[in-house]
């Protein structure tokens, strides 16, 4: 609870600066395309498309009823990665600006979990809208989803937070950080349901993988239009306790060796 009045404090501080990066964000994402801010629909929807004609055929699916049950595994699993992505090189993007005046660095990772919220909830909105049409229920558990994405985002800030560290001490990891995401990917029950698997050594990894927890948290009211079980709220926010812990106990330790790494 101090954390998170901190936080709020600092924004509130520092409001104008952190609105501005955020929109910063937007403009340089887009800048000079035609469409705008369409691609950021656009992308994931193409994606999401392709996967699913090419998937449904090789599991032998009906390609609507498997891309509402994709569409359910992506929307955490997108979040989660874009968060990292742009995380990781959230203070070497700004040293111009860390250089030069006082700023709180955790303002930095804060607004790049931001901006992927707005992203993931107005991409959300147009791709469920989608799903409607090709025949997705539209059930009252759906309600829940805002206590996911909180589990969701306490989890994926707290490693934001250990990314836009670990780029900085070791610029190498911003080339390997989309492998490590795209064997995550297929690690986790998004393309099939975890069920799918016999294999101990694979149910294991499914198991302990933690995005699997935050799949569930999508998939239980998106695709089958319940409540996901409590065990799953249980899990998700523990996790997310754990990493928001390990992540401000990393960043508070190195946050003033930032500059001169830079």
């Amino acid at each position: 609870m101090h954390i998170y009045f901190k936080a709020r404090a600092c924004i509130k501080k520092y409001e104008f600066l952190f609105f501005t990066l955020i929109q910063k964000q937007f403009i340089l994402r887009y800048r000079r395309t035609l469409l705008g801010y369409l691609w950021n629909i656009l992308n994931p929807l193409i994606a999401l498309t392709i996967l699913a004609l090419v998937f449904s055929r090789l599991f032998g699916q009906d390609p609507r009823e498997f891309a509402i049950f994709l569409f359910s595994g992506l929307v955490a699993f997108n979040f989660f990665s874009a968060s990292l992505s742009i995380g990781s090189t959230t203070f070497l993007m700004h040293h111009g600006l860390i250089d030069k005046v006082y700023v709180p660095k955790i303002l930095f990772p804060l607004t790049v979990i931001t901006s992927a919220a707005i992203d993931s909830f107005l991409v959300f909105i147009a791709l469920l809208l989608v799903m409607f049409f090709l025949g997705s229920p539209i059930s009252l558990s759906l309600l829940v989803l805002p206590v996911s994405y909180l589990a969701l985002i306490i989890f994926t800030f707290g490693l934001t937070l250990i990314v836009s560290i670990t780029t900085v001490f070791f610029r190498d990891f911003q080339q390997v950080l989309p492998y490590i995401l795209q064997s995550l990917f297929f690690l986790s029950p998004i393309l099939y349901p975890k069920t799918n698997f016999t294999d101990p050594i694979m149910s294991l990894i499914l198991n302990i993988n933690p995005i699997s927890v935050y799949v569930e948290l999508f998939r239980a009211p998106i695709n089958e239009g319940r409540v996901p079980d409590l065990v799953f709220f249980y899990y998700g926010f523990s996790y997310g306790l754990v990493s928001l812990a390990v992540g401000l106990f990393i960043f508070l330790k190195c946050k003033h060796l930032i500059i001169c790494r830079l």
